[in-house]
């Protein structure tokens, strides 16, 4: 079971870069859609920055795909936290 752990936060970090495919789909581009798919990424992107936050401290979980899925997590919040800046610094 530990050793699925480890797996299962490295997909849950690779699988914000699915949000590349839906943007091409017609979907993806129509302004309901787009928010609701966005608001749901930033839930999984948050939810596994917390579960790979989890695992590191852990020290029966602290693996190497652990820790690959922290520093792909951390890259994900890292860019939002930039792109929330340059957001809110345009409309000053």
């Amino acid at each position: 079971m530990k050793k699925n752990i480890d797996k299962l936060s490295l997909g849950v970090s690779i699988l914000p870069l699915t949000l590349f495919i839906i943007r091409r789909l017609k979907i993806g581009m129509i302004a309901p859609w787009t928010y609701i798919i966005f608001a749901v990424y930033a839930l999984i992107i948050v939810a596994g920055f917390v579960f790979a936050i989890y695992l590191m401290k852990n020290k029966n979980t602290r693996t190497p795909t652990a820790k690959a899925a922290l520093i792909l997590s951390s890259l994900y919040v890292a860019f939002f936290i930039f792109f929330i800046y340059l957001t809110i610094a345009a409309n000053i």
